[in-house]
């Protein structure tokens, strides 16, 4: 199935259906989400289900362009845009890298000072229980990591500054 672009509170997602039986399995940004409906829990819009091993209950309406879902009580609405973006907006005329959304950071994978090449893998976050890797945006050196792994963070917070 062909990816489809949705943005969720301002931020772009790519989002590919792998597959919709036995589970649910979508790739979200390039990430793996594999979601296991175990039962319905009341009436027939709320099912509890397993998603990347956390119990979590849902619904989910699906409207014209967009989906309204809520997980675990919060409400998150998808909005279709048909167009798809880096996952990692950058703040080149800073030379830096912000959060798009709040979370933690998992682990950090350069040092200050390290050359680093488009694409390395800068650090790993978590957001709504989803890691997503932070990337260089190009060829650059680290200037200085603005986080240490355990933080957490707020969305546009900067995450790495770089020199050329």
């Amino acid at each position: 199935m062909a990816k489809t672009s949705y943005v969720l509170n301002g931020i772009d997602y790519s989002v590919k259906i792998i597959s919709l039986r036995p589970n649910i399995i979508l790739e979200v940004n390039d990430r793996i989400i594999k979601l296991e409906l175990k039962q319905r829990v009341t009436g027939d819009t709320v099912q509890k289900a397993v998603i990347n091993d956390d119990v979590t209950l849902f619904s989910a309406v699906n409207l014209n362009d967009s989906i309204q879902l809520n997980v675990n009580g919060i409400n998150y609405k998808f909005e279709k845009t048909g167009k798809l973006n880096s996952i990692n907006k950058n703040n080149m005329e800073n030379n830096s890298v912000s959060a798009e959304m709040p979370g933690t950071v998992v682990q950090i994978l350069v040092k200050n000072d390290e050359k680093i090449k488009e694409g390395d893998v800068l650090m790993t976050t978590e957001s709504m229980k989803m890691l997503t890797n932070i990337t260089a945006p190009r060829d650059l050196t680290v200037k200085n990591i603005e986080v240490s792994e355990g933080d957490t963070f707020d969305k546009d917070t900067t995450l790495v500054t770089f020199r050329e």
